[in-house]
């Protein structure tokens, strides 16, 4: 918890890619979350003011992607510097495809009903507990440290599964995920254990018990 929240304010002193250099990839990773959703509450704030604020803020995030995407070029031999900033892209594609989804709605009420079905990652006022909002509900991040974030490729169909897998988790349901074999099933698991903090359990649905 003190490392994502001493993390925070170096991001705007130190230039995006310096600040992601200096922190492990699940402190970045976690902090970008709650800066972004910092920063799209910051949106709907000026909106009224400013129509275009979040085609500006669409243009921050492009930026950030293409500073990513030089030094990938750049690195490509440079595994370690290669897999950090790749997982890092993967979010940051992400979240803009979330902001865009917000963005294109045409009137205030769309955009907030819209905002509302995005994970958002906020420190409440006078706590130091992260919580992560959605559809109505809030859940205390575990914090529990994953290291290194599980790989998982964000498509149009899979933001559809995840926002339906939360939905349900938001709603004390439990998630039922169908699928064949090597459909993704446990990875879009391990992502959202990984999001929310939490220590994830993985047994096999028939064990063989002449093990």
């Amino acid at each position: 918890r003190d490392s994502i929240i001493n993390s925070i304010p170096s991001f705007a002193n130190l230039g995006f890619l310096d600040w992601i250099y200096s922190i492990p990839i699940y402190i970045s990773s976690t902090a970008i979350n709650v800066i972004f959703t910092t920063e799209m509450e910051d949106c709907f704030v000026k909106f009224e003011k400013n129509s275009k604020v979040f085609s500006l803020y669409e243009k921050t995030l492009s930026n950030r992607i293409d500073d990513i995407l030089n030094v990938i070029a750049d690195n490509s031999n440079d595994l370690p510097k290669f897999s950090k900033l790749s997982n890092i892209l993967t979010q940051l594609i992400g979240l803009r495809d979330n902001m865009k989804r917000v963005g294109e709605k045409t009137t205030e009420i769309a955009q907030k009903f819209t905002w509302k079905n995005v994970l958002k990652y906020k420190f409440l006022p006078n706590s130091n507990q992260l919580t992560i909002l959605f559809d109505g509900a809030s859940f205390d991040h575990g914090y529990e440290f994953w290291g290194t974030l599980p790989r998982l490729i964000h498509t149009p169909s899979l933001d559809s599964t995840l926002n339906s897998f939360m939905s349900s988790f938001a709603n004390g349901h439990i998630p039922l995920l169908e699928g064949s074999d090597a459909s993704g099933r446990l990875s879009i698991i391990r992502n959202h254990a990984c999001q929310l903090g939490r220590f994830l359990f993985v047994a096999r649905p028939f064990p063989d018990i002449s093990e």
